[in-house]
């Protein structure tokens, strides 16, 4: 099922994040996008989402598999009150709000991989990739891909012993949809109060479990 960028459109008007929101049936990659358009003075709080990426990249440049309509592959283009120097902050602000969102949402125990991997029981089911220009106008991207509704066979050879999906974790198929609303709600929550919260925000994000081999999924509360 295609994302409904109209409900998105709709359920985040008025907030700082998702004011603006593109839906595209395939780009070369979406956080290349959202860095054209932070250069050519699109706002703060736009979301750029593709159905598919072509080039979907992760750090270090290593590519990131973009099964069609399998998972939310979307980038935020974000213009910080903050100093350039602050940017750092941003790494985690996403990484807690998408692992948050995803721990509340199907209530699943999220464990990290520094700096912004997020693990399941079986491998890595979310990357970030945060990116800053800091010329005439600071801002930033943040480059977000969960692995939603693939089964193993929807992974590279090579990914099928590292990569995980929240269907593969469940056994459940989602509505990518409102897997992506929870995560947007739970970035404009966090990013309207980043000024005073950071100090909380880097705790957590301290305090995070880690992600180890033989970690294992569990029921929260």
């Amino acid at each position: 099922m295609p994302l409904d960028a109209g409900f998105l459109r709709r359920s985040c008007s008025g907030r700082a994040i998702g004011h603006k929101i593109y839906v595209f049936d395939q780009v070369s990659s979406t956080n290349e996008v959202a860095l054209r358009w932070g250069e050519s003075g699109e706002p703060d709080g736009c979301v750029i989402i593709a159905e598919s990426q072509i080039s979907g990249r992760g750090r270090f440049g290593r590519r990131w598999h973009s099964a069609p309509r399998c998972g939310i592959w979307c980038s935020l283009l974000l213009r910080p009150s903050f100093p350039p120097a602050q940017a750092a902050c941003l790494t985690p602000f996403a990484t807690v709000a998408v692992a948050s969102s995803i721990s509340r949402f199907l209530g699943l125990e999220v464990t990290l991989k520094l700096p912004n991997d997020l693990y399941l029981s079986r491998g890595k089911v979310c990357g970030l990739l945060i990116e800053a220009r800091t010329g005439e106008r600071f801002f930033a991207v943040v480059g977000i891909g969960i692995n939603v509704n693939q089964l193993r066979n929807d992974f590279p050879a090579a990914l099928r012993g590292i990569a995980t999906s929240l269907r593969e974790e469940t056994g459940a198929l989602y509505d990518r949809t409102q897997i992506a609303l929870v995560v947007l709600t739970e970035l404009d929550y966090l990013y309207t109060r980043l000024a005073e919260q950071l100090p909380a925000v880097q705790s957590l994000y301290e305090a995070w479990p880690r992600w180890r081999t033989a970690s294992s999924s569990r029921k929260i509360g």
